[in-house]
């Protein structure tokens, strides 16, 4: 899976899981273990996010030397 199938991925699980809490609050039950997994996909998107942009600066600093 490429880096933009897994982010497009991690976007769509997270959107579902906003949904699902929005309804647990809404009903006023505990959503506790959404919560941590919503934290935990928002965790992977921002590892993937770091990696794209720090291999993104590397290359045009690598294009400034030469």
């Amino acid at each position: 899976m490429s880096k933009s199938e897994l982010t497009y991925t991690l976007k769509a699980e997270i959107s579902k899981m906003n949904k699902m809490i929005d309804h647990k609050i809404l009903r006023g039950l505990p959503y506790s273990k959404e919560a941590h997994y919503h934290k935990k996909l928002l965790n992977r998107l921002s590892i993937i996010r770091q990696k794209s942009f720090l291999a993104r600066s590397m290359r045009s600093f690598a294009m400034m030397m030469f």
